[in-house]
């Protein structure tokens, strides 16, 4: 009788262990996804800043061709 009582401890043991698991998981989870959707937002800044350097590049070209002429 003991070994079934042993058992069954076992049991719920590794059945809160398996809830905190699920319950970090979840945080990890959420946690992964706040940080991938932040590098999104910084990839997508970084392609605006780079589109408006090329700009300020085409408009200093075009300045210095005018007023070199």
């Amino acid at each position: 009788m003991s070994r079934i009582k042993d058992l069954k401890n076992e049991v719920l043991v590794m059945g809160k262990v398996l809830a905190t698991m699920q319950t970090a998981q979840g945080t990890v989870s959420a946690d992964l996804y706040a940080s991938i959707k932040e590098v999104s937002g910084l990839k997508y800044q970084i392609v605006e800043l780079d589109l408006r350097l090329s700009n300020l590049e085409e408009m200093v070209k075009a300045l210095t061709e005018k007023g070199g002429s």
